[in-house]
């Protein structure tokens, strides 16, 4: 997809995130699943607490190591990161709900902590973007 997208079509505004997942044996996998740091700009790990140990340091660590000095994520998650988690893992550049998982996972004042968090940016903070409408967090909207 990659030399396709690129080589052949010619695309060159695209943002290319390379993803794993939090299983215990994230530091293999980090290497046995890369497909070359050519191939993406961004680091990203799902965090679905597959391992018991959720946002522990150790997985933050690993995917900043195999980043080499290019931003890292967390792609999907069902429990969102904390602003403890955020402050000591700074850095994560976003992260990601997976839709259903949001109030499954986290009550609706965890949800306003970590976005009103000084360390998270929302889309109403972003200048010059368009459609800054925000949508309720209930059930209703889901």
């Amino acid at each position: 997809t990659h030399v396709y997208l690129t080589n052949q079509k010619g695309l060159t505004n695209l943002i290319w995130v390379w993803n794993v997942q939090d299983f215990g044996t994230l530091h293999d996998d980090v290497n046995a699943y890369n497909p070359g740091s050519q191939y993406w700009d961004v680091a990203s790990l799902d965090n679905y607490n597959s391992d018991g140990t959720g946002y522990a340091q150790w997985k933050h660590d690993v995917m900043v190591e195999v980043a080499g000095g290019k931003p890292v994520a967390i792609g999907e998650c069902g429990k969102l990161p904390t602003l403890n988690d955020l402050s000591s893992q700074p850095q994560w550049t976003f992260f990601m709900s997976w839709s259903e998982e949001l109030l499954k996972n986290n009550s609706e004042d965890e949800v306003n902590a970590v976005y009103s968090g000084e360390q998270v940016l929302t889309l109403d903070e972003m200048a010059n973007w368009q459609n800054t409408d925000t949508v309720s967090l209930s059930n209703n909207n889901m």
